[in-house]
């Protein structure tokens, strides 16, 4: 630091000022010690050298005055030295919510510690990329799926798998146990733990009418030879689990909206690990108007009326492929419309809550998801202009 200090202007036109670094200082200080915090801001705001250390420095000896330096700081948006003052004046939770904002995920998250909030703490040591540390965090607070994802990226492969077990992802735990090296010394356990989550999930194999009908092929006349489908039927399961592949219900359902057209295979399956398949009865409310929605809800077999609040006559019908509730997923704001199960209905959910936390932690997907809503939001915006200048309802 030189001992010169540069004043911009405040305007172009206006000339740059030099001042020494003592006279700066002084003034400051003075300044924060008048109470005259807004003309600190100010000056300290148009200085065109660093200048924060030095002032902290100076102020430390002072607390009431190192008060008024992290205001300061807060005020002139220098956030990452208003965190530093805040930590040191052990104000943990305003420390952490400011080294948030500047993006120093770490020193966050040991502030919220600090704080006594586990949760946050755990969700900034997923951002900076300390997958294990958050994973047993989560773990112990009782997130399990939240910890079974962690684990899973940083390749702790049998606690990923207990981890989704505790979630009820049975063929997600299977997914993973099947990954574990045959040498490694988890893979007997691994093995055990496969059975009795092949039998806690129920699963069997598929139909074998196909298969048989496949095994033994009736002559036919000669003519145009139909593709056969790609899965004919069940196999028998294999004893240890090992090799075994499952397919997931309402996947393609969810690989088909235009909200997630930019989602990558690998994110797109980790985002269905979040989704649960839920049956709704006839009559039964789907979203209630008034109240936010929980979920996306993607239709997979039978049928959704969206009703006006207070009535029965469907303003639309949300059909097998179709969803509601996408809004939810970027906006806690209340449902406008009731969504009600015309018929037995079988929904793929996808909750918001769970969402919402991966787009907070997975900076690059969240983008590329925002992207698609802005597309998805401009084309309806778009098709009803057109039909008001139309003169249609």
């Amino acid at each position: 630091m030189t001992g010169t200090v540069t004043i911009r202007g405040r305007t172009p036109d206006e000339t740059d000022f030099f001042y020494t670094l003592e006279r700066v200082l002084g003034g400051l200080l003075a300044a924060l010690k008048a109470g005259r915090i807004d003309e600190a801001v100010d000056v300290y705001t148009r200085c065109r050298e660093d200048i924060g250390y030095q002032i902290i420095a100076r102020a430390q000896g002072d607390a009431e005055l190192f008060k008024q330096v992290a205001n300061l700081f807060y005020r002139a948006r220098d956030f990452a030295r208003a965190a530093y003052c805040c930590e040191h004046l052990e104000e943990h939770a305003k420390a952490a919510q400011l080294y948030e904002r500047c993006d120093d995920f770490a020193q966050a998250a040991q502030m919220y510690a600090a704080a006594g909030d586990r949760l946050r703490s755990a969700e900034m040591f997923e951002k900076d990329g300390a997958v294990a540390e958050a994973a047993k965090l989560y773990r112990d607070l009782g997130d399990h799926l939240r910890a079974a994802v962690c684990f899973e990226r940083a390749h702790k492969r049998f606690d990923a798998a207990t981890s989704y077990q505790a979630a009820g992802k049975h063929e997600k735990a299977i997914e993973i146990l099947n990954l574990i090296d045959e040498d490694s010394p988890d893979r007997k356990v691994a093995n055990k733990l496969i059975k009795e989550l092949m039998s806690e999930a129920k699963l069997q194999r598929a139909p074998t009418s196909q298969m048989a009908a496949a095994d033994v092929a009736p002559h036919k006349a000669p003519g145009p030879v139909t593709p056969e489908p790609i899965l004919l039927g069940g196999g028998q399961l294999p004893e240890s689990g090992k090799g075994l592949v499952t397919v997931m219900e309402g996947f393609d359902a969810l690989h088909g909206l235009p909200l997630f057209a930019e989602v990558s295979l690998v994110d797109l399956k980790a985002l269905y690990h979040l989704c649960d398949v839920k049956e709704v009865s006839a009559g039964e409310v789907v979203i209630r108007a008034g109240a936010p929605a929980d979920a996306l809800s993607i239709v997979l077999a039978g049928q959704l009326h969206v009703c006006a609040p207070g009535s029965s006559a469907p303003l639309s019908v949300v059909s097998p492929g179709q969803y509601v509730g996408e809004m939810t997923l970027v906006d806690d704001g209340a449902a406008t419309v009731d969504v009600v199960a015309a018929q037995p209905t079988r929904l793929l959910r996808l909750a918001s809550r769970g969402f919402q936390h991966v787009l907070q932690t997975h900076d690059a997907l969240a983008l590329r998801v925002y992207r698609a809503f802005n597309r998805v939001l401009a084309a309806r915006l778009r098709d009803t202009t057109a039909r008001l200048s139309r003169g249609s309802p």
